[in-house]
């Protein structure tokens, strides 16, 4: 008899931690899709013009610019709007939580906004993955809190 009310008992909370995980993920889901709309159009804002004198990284690198007429791009270089418009965001629930992905297919991403930064597009004022994901984070961070214990603890008993 002991034994049926305990398996019950142990049942019932598996049930409601498996509702609570489900819960926690629609809730974060939903806050961490509004956290990345924001770091998105981050993202997305266009810089001012270049600033000039060009602060190439190297004088080889300022030669193979001019000797290639602007890496084929053409010189001046004229903006086209492809890269800040390929920035995308992607929300999904897995396993253990809530996946966020920033993604851009543009090669050029890396140099202008990415971890191969090149000093002049920084001088221009591209803003920076790594500057726009750490805020992220610590925004998501926070969240996690401010979600999970309405959730957890929907009484407000502890």
């Amino acid at each position: 008899m002991a034994k049926n009310v305990i398996l019950e008992t142990l049942k019932q909370i598996d049930q409601q931690l498996a509702t609570t995980k489900k819960r926690f993920q629609i809730a974060m889901k939903g806050k961490s899709g509004r956290l990345a709309l924001k770091a998105l159009a981050k993202l997305k804002r266009m810089p001012g013009s270049p600033v000039y004198p060009i602060r190439w990284q190297t004088e080889k690198q300022r030669r193979a610019f001019f000797a290639t007429d602007g890496f084929g791009a053409g010189i001046p270089y004229r903006r086209t709007g492809e890269l800040v418009e390929g920035w995308d965001v992607e929300v999904a629930n897995v396993d253990d939580g809530v996946l966020v992905a920033l993604t851009n297919p543009a090669p050029e991403t890396e140099f202008v906004q990415g971890f191969r930064v090149q000093d002049f597009h920084l001088d221009t004022g591209w803003v920076q993955v790594a500057d726009v994901t750490e805020d992220f984070y610590a925004e998501v961070d926070d969240s996690v809190v401010s979600v999970w214990y309405p959730i957890a603890d929907p009484l407000g008993a502890s």
